[in-house]
């Protein structure tokens, strides 16, 4: 091997640990977390519905022209959007 390539996979396995230091360290300053990485804060609107058993739903939408609307898992028996 010559000295010119073992002196290239020197430098690349160097930058290689280096980028992998910065990216872990990134990973632990948000808490192990990727959600901490995102720059958009996300707005949370409760709204009750009426019992089912009064009125039955049997849609629901949502309208929002400027925005991405997500549904999200909730810990109780209904939905979150």
């Amino acid at each position: 091997m010559s000295r010119a390539r073992k002196v290239v996979l020197i430098v690349a396995t160097i930058l290689l640990v280096t980028g992998s230091a910065i990216g872990m360290g990134a990973f632990a300053a948000a808490n192990f977390n990727l959600a901490n990485f995102s720059t958009v804060s996300w707005e949370q609107t409760t709204d009750t519905l009426a019992p089912e058993a009064e009125s039955p739903h049997t849609a629901v939408v949502v309208t929002e022209g400027s925005h991405g609307v997500r549904f999200m898992p909730s810990e109780t028996d209904s939905f979150e959007v």
